[in-house]
């Protein structure tokens, strides 16, 4: 109780913001690693917030800085996630140099991590729920029980379909907590190619994701390689990277299957290859998550 009143000191101690920067100011926390190439769409959130509020990003790791650089980003150790005593030292001094308003953890294992500092700093805490993180870990028996202290302690919960709203709610979220706000697409950035005259020739097949077990990539050339051979002629492109692209190299024979690997800025890049292709096919392995 004393490491917490001390912590509750810090922050009102320096809880006013300054006269050089007025805005609100949200710790946004990605606690595994800040980013990922595939989660593309939390940087472009928090490009989109930039012009209205300050961020200072939370996270363990750094990966890909130099694609989805950021002007604040804070570092937290395993031992600031598991110690009262490292979390109540951590929200001292974040909230010295930062006096953040809110912390916003993107999904629930990020808030899981961060509820000790939040009641250090006294802030309060919305999470965004973006898929599996509700439908398959709020299941389980440990993180079940997590989930529910989480529910009651944060303010407000979001997630990216109604779906997952409900999913959340049989979980035990009171109703009132959770609103749904959808993660939408910038149309701007794809334009209508009309198609319809051209004569069909080959067709790209494409999978966009990160190259792991359960996106289904083996699924897919299993049933492509069954395809008869009266069929249209097809090329299929697999666009991301990950453990399994040696692996998929290694399934496939000959020259009809391209491994591209967009790292950076893929929006735009994939968006100008689709309108690239004569015939252009998506295809996913369906999940369970919103």
């Amino acid at each position: 109780m004393k490491g917490q009143a001390r912590a509750s000191q810090c922050y009102h101690r320096s809880s006013s913001h300054g006269p050089a920067d007025r805005r609100l100011t949200v710790y946004q926390a990605k606690c595994d690693a800040f980013l990922p190439w595939s989660e593309f769409f939390v940087y472009r959130l928090l490009k989109s917030l930039e012009p209205h509020v300050r961020q200072v990003v939370l996270t363990r790791r750094v990966e890909h800085a130099e694609l989805f650089p950021m002007p604040h980003v804070e570092q937290l150790s395993i031992a600031t996630l598991l110690s009262f005593y490292q979390s109540h030292r951590a929200a001292c001094r974040l909230q010295s140099r930062y006096r953040g308003d809110l912390i916003h953890a993107h999904f629930g294992s990020s808030a899981a991590k961060l509820l000790v500092l939040k009641q250090l700093m006294r802030l309060p805490m919305v999470v965004t729920f973006g898929g599996k993180d509700i439908s398959v870990h709020a299941q389980r028996k440990i993180t079940g029980q997590i989930y529910r202290y989480m529910f009651d302690a944060v303010e407000q919960i979001v997630t990216v379909s109604e779906d997952l709203r409900q999913c959340a709610i049989a979980r035990g979220c009171p109703p009132e907590k959770v609103v749904t706000i959808r993660r939408g697409v910038d149309l701007d950035e794809f334009s209508l190619v009309d198609r319809a005259a051209r004569d069909v020739g080959r067709i790209d097949i494409l999978m966009v994701s990160r190259l792991v077990q359960k996106k289904g990539h083996a699924h897919a050339l299993a049933a492509l390689a069954r395809l008869p051979v009266q069929a249209p002629e097809w090329r299929l492109r697999i666009i991301g990277e990950g453990p399994q692209e040696k692996h998929l190299r290694r399934q496939v024979a000959g020259g009809w299957l391209a491994v591209c690997v967009f790292p950076g800025e893929l929006r735009p890049r994939l968006a100008r290859l689709l309108f690239s292709l004569e015939s252009p096919a998506l295809i996913r392995r369906p999940l369970m998550q919103g």
